[in-house]
């Protein structure tokens, strides 16, 4: 495809969405998986605890030790965790990808769009909690961890790093449910 791969774009046009599905698989970059939710979201957790410890760290010790916070590493430490929450989710409906546009992707066309090949019990879950902004959350928190990585000019403050892990916390609470 000519065109960068725009996660905003497909929240507003399903097509575009589909044709970049279609492209992901011909790729191979998204690929027929067995079942390993419960490791992706076991993952999730994780990185979310470990979140938060940086998190906490950057109160006195990191300061004291470095000179200065390091919001960037809990964002960026954020980020991976909602990424394998979401992963869970695609795993669970056969599918595992290491691009992280492919799995936002197929979350977008299946958990937005479309109706996903998930239970009608995990389908009312989806349809009732996970909505046009836990995806937002996902996509900006994806956008966030690039500019917390690769952007040496950006410096975050520590109010942008709790309102993440607020939100991805949401977003891990309402995968686990569906994993039940």
């Amino acid at each position: 495809m000519k065109r960068k791969p725009d996660w905003r774009q497909w929240l507003l046009d399903e097509r575009e969405c589909q044709d970049w599905l279609n492209h992901y698989l011909a790729r191979n970059m998204l690929r027929k998986s067995k079942d390993e939710a419960s490791l992706y979201i076991e993952r999730a957790q994780d990185n979310f605890a470990f979140a938060q410890w940086v998190m906490n760290k950057n109160e006195d010790e990191i300061p004291n030790t470095l000179h200065k916070s390091h919001y960037d590493w809990t964002i960026t430490i954020s980020y991976y965790a909602v990424y394998h929450a979401i992963a869970a989710l695609v795993n669970k409906e056969g599918y595992s990808s290491k691009s992280h546009m492919a799995i936002l992707c197929f979350i977008i066309l299946h958990h937005f769009h479309k109706n996903s090949l998930l239970t009608e019990h995990e389908l009312t879950l989806v349809a009732t909690s996970f909505n046009k902004e836990d995806i937002q959350t996902v996509g900006s928190a994806k956008e966030l961890r690039e500019r917390a990585c690769y952007d040496v000019h950006e410096s975050f403050e520590k109010t942008i790093a709790e309102r993440l892990l607020v939100d991805i916390q949401i977003i891990i609470d309402k995968v686990n449910e569906l994993l039940r």
